[in-house]
């Protein structure tokens, strides 16, 4: 199957993936978002990939000079994500293989609870267990070159692919910046959990109640004041 996975490989990138590896059920053994059966099934191999944003939004956005640069980014780089994923998918399908292009967000599992949301499946997870990205202070992923600015998709399939091997690369050097820029404090700049994927273990920030994303970052603060206003 090296045949079949390289040549997934150079079609993802050449319908504008920036960066994209492979990993498999047993090695994404773990979190509940981390198992892609929940999605589909027969899952077997799971191709993980990531486009690298617009970077001129970024002084703007963490300047609170305005949301609006990352908002137009945000919206062409998940298009994007489920354009190539829908895309990778059809083309899996077509060779005889099952396969599902999951959604790149606001995708959670019915059983969430309020504060807590649980993907389908976790980009973030895949991106790790493929050493597509490494672990950062934030939670976020990172990878070499295009750092934190990147989103990331997945495809599932029932086909067998040979996998990558997780990274060992050191990126995040725990500056810690991170928690600095975040208004809700939703992690922590000391204390830390630590995610155990495929027996390896990934250490980063606790965080907190996932609502404070929403009332912060998805513009839930601005509205909560206008409301308040009548």
């Amino acid at each position: 199957m090296m045949g079949l996975k390289q040549e997934l490989i150079e079609l993802i990138i050449q319908i504008g993936a920036t960066n994209a590896r492979v990993t498999t059920r047993e090695r994404l053994t773990g979190p509940p978002s981390a198992d892609p059966t929940y999605v589909l099934p027969s899952a077997q191999s799971v191709i993980a990939f990531n486009i690298a944003l617009d970077r001129d939004f970024i002084p703007d956005y963490f300047g609170k000079v305005s949301r609006l640069p990352f908002r137009y980014e945000m919206y062409r780089g998940y298009q994007a994500v489920g354009s190539i994923g829908r895309q990778m998918a059809d083309y899996l399908r077509s060779r005889g293989y099952q396969a599902f292009g999951c959604s790149p967000n606001g995708v959670y599992r019915r059983e969430s609870k309020p504060g807590l949301l649980v993907p389908d499946f976790s980009h973030r997870y895949a991106a790790l267990a493929s050493g597509l990205a490494v672990q950062g202070w934030s939670g976020n992923v990172l990878t070499p070159r295009i750092w934190a600015a990147a989103f990331y998709g997945s495809v599932i399939t029932d086909a067998e692919l040979e996998p990558d091997e997780p990274s060992s690369e050191v990126i995040c050097d725990k500056c810690k910046l991170c928690t600095l820029v975040c208004p809700p404090q939703f992690f922590s700049a000391k204390e830390t959990q630590t995610t155990v994927l495929g027996g390896k273990e990934y250490t980063f920030s606790l965080r907190r109640n996932h609502l404070r994303c929403g009332i912060s970052c998805a513009g839930f603060a601005g509205r909560l004041r206008m409301m308040m206003n009548y």
